[in-house]
């Protein structure tokens, strides 16, 4: 929050926890049930501003929090109208009183469908964001009766990024060349009253290494060894790695983005694979900024020269971490 507090949701218990910026528990939001500050579910939360913003689908309510005090306000959730849609509702809201949308539809017979919209203050539908496909990620292997999803690393799925705090909204891309080192990272700016703003960042490609492929087949093979021994032998271990390597293999190169990130200035931040450092991404700025971080920290969230970050202490148990940036020239 703008003052140095952390508020930690805890989806089990319907409620949220705040601690002060030294770490020390100071109170608690919410709890279970259907009254005013209370939840059913927590699939969505964010800031705008210095409140906080708790999407409650099972109660079909829109609560805020002002400087951490009793809900504020409480509007019932408004729905898309989508054509074939079986689920629509609100993701986030923004300062400017705009909005992101989701709409799920799905059938027996096709991949689910996501889309993610873009709407103004009058709850109007203004832009697309993006469509996500379950068969952009996972690709059916048909054994016997069994359909097995296999994931497809290889892909080079898009992303919508979005930062409450400061209103900005962005999809990326990869740009992947077919050969040759070096892509790139499209970033489309979003906004509810103008046209998007493209900035295009080079970035390196790491080619696909035989090592890697053996290793993602030899596992995939390893986990699916059950479900052939129960179709009775209509297809081997070997045949199956053919069929999984010729899906694997499309591509001679990996997407170049590992890890993503939108922080609350509307900055993006990217680590490409095979690199150990960050790229920190401003809207109609030439010049990235980099940052080296533990490799497997996680990060949640950033604000002006602060960072916070999850990562894991010597017994594998989770650690938030706060760190100060300074500018070095």
């Amino acid at each position: 929050m703008p003052n140095g507090s952390l508020i930690v949701a805890q989806p089990l218990e319907k409620l949220f926890r705040i601690f002060d910026s030294a770490g020390m528990y100071r109170a608690t939001l919410g709890r279970s049930g259907k009254g005013p500050g209370e939840f059913q579910s927590l699939p969505a939360f964010g800031r705008v501003g210095d409140s906080l913003y708790a999407i409650d689908h099972r109660n079909r309510r829109l609560s805020l929090f002002r400087n951490a005090s009793a809900p504020a306000v409480s509007i019932s959730l408004p729905l898309l109208r989508v054509p074939a849609v079986e689920y629509a509702g609100l993701v986030a809201i923004l300062p400017d009183g705009g909005a992101i949308s989701s709409a799920n539809a799905t059938s027996l017979t096709a991949p689910t469908v996501q889309q993610l919209f873009l709407h103004s203050r009058d709850g109007r539908r203004t832009q697309s964001l993006a469509t996500f496909r379950d068969d952009d990620y996972f690709t059916p292997i048909r054994v016997g009766t069994l359909k097995l999803q296999f994931p497809q690393p290889l892909v080079a799925r898009p992303y919508v990024l979005y930062s409450s705090p400061s209103g900005s909204v962005a999809s990326l891309r990869s740009v992947v060349p077919e050969n040759g080192s070096i892509g790139a990272v499209e970033l489309s700016w979003r906004s509810t009253s103008a046209a998007p703003v493209l900035q295009r960042v080079p970035v390196p490609i790491q080619a696909v290494r035989e090592a890697d492929v053996d290793s993602i087949l030899d596992a995939f093979s390893a986990a699916m060894a059950p479900a052939l021994t129960q179709t009775g032998g209509t297809i081997s271990v070997a045949q199956l790695r053919a069929q999984t390597k010729s899906i694997l293999v499309r591509k001679r190169v990996f997407p170049p983005v590992e890890r993503v990130f939108m922080d609350d200035d509307g900055r993006v931040w990217l680590r490409i694979r095979g690199s150990v450092d960050w790229m920190i991404v401003t809207k109609g700025k030439t010049d990235v900024d980099r940052i080296r971080l533990p490799v497997h920290a996680e990060i949640l969230a950033a604000s002006g020269m602060t960072l916070w970050t999850r990562e894991s202490d010597t017994d594998d148990l989770p650690v938030l971490t706060r760190y100060r940036l300074s500018k070095q020239q």
